[in-house]
Order: structure tokens, then sequence, then C-alpha cells
């Protein structure tokens, strides 16, 4: 079963097993004493060796159960958009929220967080640069992690034609990356007593006449019929 010539690394890639397989089928005595030695290693661990072996084992299984989860959810956000009464029902609302002034502009802003920036318009860019005082790069890699973005305080809770609202929230502070099941249970919940002008952001003044002309912008779109 087993040509000559070959090491164990080529039979266990050939058969699809692992290297201590290999080693059973070829020298099952050696097997039982290397198998020995792993035992015996294992039971001479000090406890500090114990705990930092039990704490990587957790990392592991931690990380494989999140990587499970999101890949599930992932997995039943498509199964939902991809039915058809729920295409309809969000095609329809799309249209009608799209709209609206606020509709419009929380749609672009939205855009934002994706890491897609070179399908921004080209006023929307240094907005967003001077809003967050990042790089157009830095702002992409922090929010290029997989999984979806999703705002803080929710865009409904902003008057987006306001351009110091807007600055607010698009602020880096005011978005994170979670799994996409965690931001469909959130919905828009708005926290109580909350003071949009406490938010923070850059404080920069240039970014409030880009945000005043990027809001201009969408209005004029929007006002064109260009939705």
């Amino acid at each position: 079963m087993l040509a000559q010539g070959q090491s164990r690394a080529e039979i266990a890639d050939k058969f699809g097993i692992s290297l201590s397989t290999v080693r059973q089928w070829i020298d099952p005595e050696f097997y039982e004493q290397y198998k020995q030695r792993q035992i015996e290693r294992q039971r001479n661990r000090t406890p500090e060796q114990r705990a930092r072996v039990n704490a990587r084992t957790a990392e592991i299984h931690r990380n494989w159960s999140r990587e499970r989860k999101d890949r599930y959810c992932e997995y039943q956000r498509k199964r939902y958009l991809n039915d058809p009464k729920v295409k309809e029902r969000l095609r329809q609302l799309a249209g009608k929220y799209r709209n609206t002034a606020q509709g419009r502009i929380s749609g672009k802003l939205r855009l934002c967080h994706l890491g897609h920036c070179d399908r921004f318009p080209s006023l929307f860019r240094p907005m967003m640069e001077a809003i967050t005082g990042m790089s157009r790069e830095e702002y992409t890699n922090l929010f290029s992690a997989s999984g979806e973005s999703d705002h803080v305080v929710p865009l409904c809770a902003f008057d987006l034609t306001n351009p110091e609202h807007v600055v607010r929230a698009a602020y880096h502070t005011n978005v994170r990356i979670i799994p996409v099941r965690n931001n469909q249970i959130k919905g828009k919940a708005i926290p109580e007593g909350l003071d949009i002008m406490s938010l923070p952001w850059s404080k920069n003044p240039a970014a409030i006449d880009l945000a005043q002309a990027f809001i201009a912008r969408q209005l004029a779109r929007l006002n064109a019929g260009k939705v």
C-alpha cells in the first residue's frame, strides 16, 4: 500500500491523513513509544505550563465558536434577504425612505463605514477625513473588519439636514463592527435622555463646511429626482 522512497509527509498528503496516523501505520512500536512520551510529558507539566496550555486551548475554542456563529449569522442573513417576499418588501421600504432628505443622506452615510473608499463621491471623502481627523487609509483599515457596521446611536436619532448632527453621526466613535445577527437584534433603539450635541467629534471647523456641502449636494440630487 505504501510506495517505497516516499516521506511520511508525502504519504500523509496522498491519503489526506495526519502524520501521527502515518507513524502508526509504518512503525506501530515507535508510535506507542512516542505516545507514551507525550503522555509522560503532559503529566510532568508545571502548574504554570498547564495554565498556559489551558488558556491557549480555551482561546482556540472561543475563536472557533465565534467564527461558527458569524458564519451561521451570515448564512441566515443571505437566506432571509433571498426570500422573494422579503426582497419585495425591502424594495418598497427603500424606495419610500430614499425619497426623503433624511433617508437619502443616511443611505450615503452608511457607505462610509464599509471600507469601499473608491466608491465614495469625490466630495464625501474629504468630509469623512475632516470629521474623523484620520486619513482615508486609516479610516478604511479601522472599518474593514468582518461583520456589519453598526451605529451606536442610530442615524434615525439625528437630524441629518443639520451639518453638526452629520459630523457626530459619522464620527468613528459612533461606529463599531458587530456580527450580523447582533446588528439585526439591536434594531433602532435610541438611548433615553440622549443629547446629540454632547457626542464627540474632531472639533474641526472644516468638517462643518464639508458636511454642509455634502447635505446640499444630496438635497439637490433629491430635488432633481436622482434617487
